[in-house]
């Protein structure tokens, strides 16, 4: 018999989680005056932490549409913060790179990601983080199955 208040405490302390997160974000963003949202920030991770991005890259890790993160492109083009260069494999797409000046954003803004998780964290076991690690990424998996295509 599944407990559903369980299931939903575990939706709360989510959604808690994931809300605490993003505000630790716009304040880091605001402090820093980057006029960027927190899904911007993301973003730059993906692009800092994958050689060879493309925009079919943060598409699928980001899970939003191709077409969310094409504006969201041409907004941290527009603000100087990343470079498309042209996938010499494949004309019609480009690999994305941080400028300069995006690496320098991305730098500072990670040390208050950082800052927060270990925040988080603090107080909690190695033995108990492993273990939420763990049960958090069977939970994600169990998710990359749902919805089932058909509903008889």
């Amino acid at each position: 018999m599944v407990n559903h208040d369980k299931e939903r405490d575990i939706q709360n302390v989510i959604i808690n989680i994931l809300s605490s997160l993003r505000r630790s974000m716009r304040f880091a963003l605001e402090q820093n005056n980057v006029a960027l949202t927190p899904l911007y920030f993301i973003m730059l991770k993906y692009i800092h932490d994958s050689e060879q991005c493309t925009a079919l890259l943060l598409s699928e890790r980001s899970g939003r549409d191709k077409g969310q993160v094409t504006r969201i492109i041409k907004e941290l083009e527009a603000q100087q913060l990343i470079l498309k260069q042209r996938n010499p494999l494949d004309k019609r797409s480009f690999f994305l790179t941080l400028t300069d000046a995006g690496l320098r954003c991305f730098k500072e803004l990670e040390q208050y990601d950082l800052d927060a998780l270990h925040a988080m964290t603090d107080g909690i076991s190695a033995h108990a983080l492993e273990q939420f690690l763990q049960t958090a990424d069977k939970m994600a998996h169990n998710l990359q199955h749902y919805p089932k295509q058909s509903r008889d």
